[in-house]
């Protein structure tokens, strides 16, 4: 599944939409993984979710002050 626009994330891995990428995003996150493709955990755009995406958002979400617009 291809993202259209109305599928765009402004904050790559901010599951709950809440623009701040925390601890409530990781439930989400694996949800989306292991179930039905959502953009905002296609932390790289790929059209797919994949361990890369997994590891884009463990290291996103460790930094000391994730980056989220």
């Amino acid at each position: 599944n291809i993202p259209d626009e109305c599928d765009i994330c402004p904050c790559k891995g901010d599951m709950n939409a809440d623009y701040s990428l925390n601890g409530r995003d990781i439930k989400l996150f694996v949800q989306a993984v292991t179930g039905a493709y959502v953009a905002c955990a296609d932390m790289n755009n790929s059209g797919g979710l994949t361990i890369a995406d997994v590891n884009a958002f463990v290291t996103k979400i460790l930094a000391p002050n994730p980056p989220c617009p």
